[in-house]
């Protein structure tokens, strides 16, 4: 983008004075420092997983007797296993780099990395089966079996621990962004809300906005007071000139037919990246759309987001496997946490409740009897204490929930009987929240959009807030679980679960 002579020599007035406690902190660390610093060490943290990863898979595979060496045969050709080790740890950082694992970029529940190297570990696999039919390599398929999950979960394992070396300088490289955001007055603040509501506003900072249904010599919006006015989209280069750093341009709302164009050619021009924030309706409505090439003719594609039938079962022997598994692991805990309530409450110990499911299928929801036995008739007494929007009915200090109740609702404890609800198939382990009958009747389409999928005994609402989230954000969240299922996002959802219930903040 060019700039006219007039405009460079109004760039001094192009940003509308501010009180000195709202102007956008200029940053004096170059981003691209911290970055090779990153790089650096997760390079180094890649080399080291590999090797590890190697030298154990070897010892597994062949035993630790050293004096016995295990060779790789092609005709005439021997290699040995630790030639082949060497060579792993050598292309590892390459295989990571051509799937775009050194690049710092944040995905919607921060899984990207891991699917990243994931992804790297596959062209792992696919180089070893390509030598092993060119080459006609008698390769062990026992030490590939070991070696691919050994070095994909340290690689993980490494980069972790790199973010934590790295700490702030990861944080700011992968998280904070310097947003200028351009649109209607309305859909500018409405964005800039749902940062403050969402506590977002700690890794976007809004350095400026333009507000296009705003005369540049009308006063600023008044919702928009504490941030910085860029007059046009055109002065949004003079926020550079004085030292502010940008990396992103956001489009708060809905653009016009050709505005995307010209904003892809703004962020071009301006070095930085372009998204748009679409109203929360407009994020998880009721279909999903994508361009399909049909010759030369683009097609608008238009479907109803859902688990396909692999998905589905997938999902479902996962399910049980795991409920399985947790139900005999946990089984003393069981034993425990029922005697407790037994002896210090009395019966009964378990609580069953009618919940809604796939497709709006009743069932009984079974939970650990957290509340004094009158509780339900007890609710309607207690209507006008409620602490929480939208449907549900939440007390940070419930009279009816007891003091064995309430150490087992901080931790989560009192859902385990979910898993036999799990076993029995009414549930899933990470899902959206199962619902009352009487929440499901006041449900609207976009929300009736939750039964499409097992209520689950986590999910991204419990680990994101728990009982301290909007019903709106909760709602917006599973709804995005929804259309954004994978495998590796159930994982990701289980692991931040057992943070929630080891650091329990937002459950009462």
């Amino acid at each position: 983008m060019s700039l006219t002579r007039n405009t460079e020599s109004r760039a001094a007035e192009a940003v509308e004075p501010q009180p000195p406690v709202n102007r956008a902190v200029p940053s004096t660390t170059p981003r691209n420092e911290p970055f090779r610093r990153w790089v650096r060490r997760a390079v180094i943290g890649d080399w080291a997983a590999a090797a590890i990863a190697a030298f154990t898979a070897l010892h597994l595979r062949f035993g630790w007797d050293d004096s016995t060496q295990p060779w790789v045969t092609s005709g005439d050709l021997m290699i040995s296993y630790q030639a082949i080790g060497l060579l792993v740890v050598a292309t590892w950082p390459l295989l990571l780099a051509i799937s775009g694992a050194y690049e710092l970029k944040s995905s919607l529940f921060g899984v990207e990395e891991l699917r990243r190297i994931l992804r790297a570990g596959l062209l792992l696999l696919g180089c070893a089966g390509l030598a092993h039919i060119a080459l006609r390599l008698n390769l062990s398929r026992g030490y590939f079996l070991t070696l691919l999950p050994l070095t994909v979960a340290l690689t993980a394992l490494a980069r972790a621990v790199v973010s934590k070396l790295m700490g702030k300088d990861q944080e700011d490289l992968r998280n904070h962004h310097r947003v200028v955001v351009v649109g209607p007055t309305q859909d500018i603040a409405l964005f800039v809300a749902d940062l403050d509501r969402t506590k977002t506003r700690s890794r976007v900072e809004v350095v400026g906005y333009v507000a296009d249904d705003v005369e540049p010599d009308a006063p600023a919006p008044a919702e928009l007071t504490r941030l910085r006015r860029v007059l046009s989209r055109d002065d949004i280069r003079t926020l550079t000139d004085h030292d502010v750093t940008v990396d992103l341009l956001v489009r708060a709302g809905r653009p016009g037919p050709d505005e995307m164009w010209a904003l892809s050619q703004r962020a071009h021009d301006l070095g930085v990246t372009v998204a748009i924030a679409p109203h929360r309706h407009d994020a998880t409505s009721t279909v999903a759309m994508s361009y399909v090439p049909l010759g030369s003719t683009p097609l608008l594609m238009v479907e109803t987001p859902t688990l396909r039938p692999v998905a589905v079962w997938t999902k479902a022997i996962f399910d049980r496997v795991v409920a399985l598994a947790m139900l005999v692991a946990l089984a003393p805990v069981f034993a425990v946490i029922a005697a407790a309530i037994a002896l210090r409450d009395g019966r009964p110990i378990f609580f069953r409740q009618t919940r809604v499911g796939h497709l709006g299928q009743h069932f009984g929801c079974w939970k650990f009897r957290t509340m004094v036995p009158d509780a339900e008739a007890r609710l309607t007494d207690l209507q006008h204490a409620n602490e929480a929007d939208g449907l549900l009915f939440k007390m940070k200090d419930d009279p009816r929930v007891t003091s064995t109740g309430r150490f087992l609702r901080r931790h989560s404890l009192d859902e385990l009987p979910q898993l036999l609800n799990v076993l029995k198939g009414d549930m899933s382990i990470v899902g959206p929240r199962p619902p009352l009958p009487s929440e499901v009747e006041a449900y609207d389409t976009r929300t009736h959009r939750r039964l499409n999928v097992k209520p689950g005994c986590t999910g991204l609402w419990q680990t994101q807030g728990r009982s301290d989230l909007p019903w709106d954000d909760g709602i917006y969240l599973d709804l995005m679980y929804i259309d954004h299922w994978s495998p590796l996002l159930d994982l990701v959802i289980m692991a931040r679960t057992v943070r929630s219930v080891l650091k329990p903040d937002g459950a009462y």
